[in-house]
């Protein structure tokens, strides 16, 4: 019998009134490539015990981290939506200069574009759950028809969130990034195995992001070691843990109870988060102290957050595809 009869909802959510539509919808991105490529396969079509190999990164941009550049700049600029771009964004609600909370979100914009275009009336209630506003579909069309995933109901200044929007934050460039990760490179006749140096080998996304080289990396080795990758069912990527040690509160209290997860998504595949003090409590975000400094930036918390993304391997007896480096080729 094949591994799935059908993908499950991003998060095993079950509000979907027809979830084998989103299932279609998801074989459709992985049967493309896994037509062409020999070692990434589709689990509606591939039979055995899979092993499950969790890839995570920090959430944190990595392409903000560079030398020289002071924490207070790299926050500030983290906390530009275009910049979050490690299929995880955040968003901070403020009362004048204090925090009152940031809430993460990892949901593609795929599957909201998916319940958009097969049920409008649902999209409308989802979006007024998460963001309080009910907008009229047609404010969420671009010119061309496609879903606008950076629309002003999703980018508000309030500090609500409904879904990831930077545009390589979506399900479909997770999909591809891993079924291309599966070919094997090589640069002047040797193997290239290190993670920066096998996206820019491979053309697999930005090798200053924490997220495309761990992917890239993972994917790869596993072919190498003569297995077959697919991702593990959901198909998605989730909140993996929040880092609360060295968080200093004016009570003495345990930060890390401040990280409410699996507001969207079941307890093992959370992908909505929200850090916020207890009302009883009676103090702000902000008057909390990470690294020495007040939380000023929901950055400083992004610093502590990990996103994960889930392989799955089988064993393969077939030859992997080795080529070229791009820039080689041909």
């Amino acid at each position: 019998m094949p591994l799935l009869s059908q993908f499950s909802a991003p998060g095993n959510l079950t509000e979907l009134g027809d979830p084998l539509a989103w299932s279609q919808h998801v074989a459709s991105e992985i049967a493309k490539f896994a037509a062409d490529l020999t070692h990434f396969f589709d689990p509606l079509d591939a039979e055995g015990s899979p092993r499950h190999h969790p890839v995570p990164w920090p959430a944190f941009p990595g392409e903000l981290r560079q030398p020289g550049a002071s924490d207070e700049a790299r926050w500030q600029a983290a906390e530009d939506r275009d910049n979050q771009d490690e299929y995880c964004e955040w968003a901070v609600q403020r009362s004048g200069d204090e925090i009152v909370s940031v809430t993460f979100t990892t949901e593609t914009p795929d599957y909201f574009e998916h319940i958009l275009d097969t049920n409008p009336d649902q999209f409308v209630a989802l979006y007024q759950d998460l963001v309080g506003r009910r907008p009229d579909p047609k404010e969420l069309r671009l010119p061309d028809g496609r879903f606008d995933a950076a629309n002003a109901f999703n980018r508000s200044d309030d500090g609500t969130i409904a879904h990831l929007s930077e545009t390589s934050n979506t399900l479909g460039a997770a999909v591809r990034l891993a079924a291309q990760a599966t070919v094997l490179r090589v640069r002047d006749g040797k193997p290239v195995t290190e993670k920066k140096a096998l996206v820019r080998c491979g053309d697999l996304g930005g090798q200053l992001r924490n997220s495309d080289p761990q992917i890239a990396e993972a994917v790869n080795g596993l072919v190498a070691a003569r297995s077959a990758v697919s991702l593990a069912n959901p198909p998605g990527l989730y909140l993996d843990e929040f880092l609360s040690a060295g968080l200093q509160t004016p009570d003495g209290a345990d930060a890390g109870e401040f990280w409410q997860p699996v507001t969207r998504g079941d307890s093992s595949h959370v992908m909505r988060a929200v850090f916020a003090v207890p009302p009883e409590r009676d103090y702000p975000v902000s008057d909390i102290v990470s690294g020495g400094q007040p939380i000023r930036f929901g950055a400083q918390l992004a610093d502590r957050v990990r996103v994960r993304l889930t392989a799955i391997s089988l064993t393969s007896d077939a030859e992997p595809s080795v080529q070229p480096c791009v820039d080689e080729a041909g």
